[in-house]
């Protein structure tokens, strides 16, 4: 973000912190993830988007938040996005958050990405822009509003994808990538064959040792027996909870932002 940008921004937070720092909804209790004070989406909707949500955060521990707002009480949203996210603390200490801000006011309705300082090598102003103008403005001009949310929070996550890693996650669910995969098997598949190579190689010098070159056959000469892996063993997702989230989110951290992000008009 430019320094000029970053500057105005902070004036524009000290102003609203002054004047309106009263109108900052508090953070929720118990904490959620999307929080959809405009009635935009059906229980259902929220309830989807909010296991989607968190199940991205409980993989990277990078928290994309959605907030709507019938009102930002005379407020431009950039500085409320900005307010908001300090004061519920959006993201880890990492300040890995995300904050997809909706007003729903009559008079001007706007649509603001806020992201956390750390997250702004991967979400540029100019990447949070496009997200705003190609995924979110013609869904929600079409009042397609859950569907704008969603194909928004997906294009953060695939811009945002590897920037943070859980690592006590992936220890939980006792997966692995595909790439991992691929190289245990290569490895696997070439311990095999040099394992095959070297017993043929030491086998073929003993019998030229005591039989010359008459060769020998055993009828009962198998070779070793290898066992790799078991049968209850294996990685992946436990399908008894892959949709459940009965766990839910957390809550927020101890996140901050410089202001970085974007906004537009719907």
């Amino acid at each position: 973000m430019q320094p000029s940008k970053w500057l105005i921004t902070n004036i524009l937070c000290l102003v609203l912190t002054l004047s309106f720092g009263q109108k900052i909804p508090e953070k929720p209790s118990p904490p959620r993830l999307v929080n959809d004070f405009s009635n935009l989406m059906t229980p259902q909707e929220q309830q989807l988007l909010e296991s989607t949500l968190v199940r991205y955060s409980d993989s990277t521990t990078t928290q994309i938040t959605v907030v709507t707002l019938p009102t930002l009480d005379g407020s431009e949203i950039e500085p409320y996005g900005v307010e908001l996210f300090r004061k519920w603390g959006i993201g880890t200490k990492k300040n890995n958050g995300v904050l997809v801000l909706i007003s729903t006011d009559p008079t001007r309705r706007r649509a603001n990405i806020t992201t956390g300082y750390g997250m702004e090598g991967v979400l540029p102003d100019m990447i949070c822009k496009r997200i705003i103008d190609r995924h979110l403005v013609p869904n929600f001009k079409k009042q397609a509003y859950y569907d704008g949310l969603l194909a928004t929070v997906q294009s953060i996550s695939k811009h945002a994808n590897g920037e943070y890693v859980n690592e006590q996650f992936g220890q939980q669910n006792d997966s692995m990538s595909t790439e991992e995969v691929i190289f245990v098997c290569l490895f696997i598949a070439l311990f095999i064959a040099l394992f095959i190579y070297m017993m043929r190689k030491g086998r073929s010098s003993n019998d030229y040792r005591q039989y010359g070159t008459r060769q020998r056959h055993y009828s009962d000469d198998t070779g070793p027996t290898i066992f790799i892996g078991g049968g209850n063993g294996g990685g992946g997702w436990d399908s008894s909870s892959s949709d459940d989230d009965s766990g839910g989110f957390g809550g927020f951290g101890d996140g901050d932002t410089g202001g970085g992000g974007a906004s537009g008009d719907w």
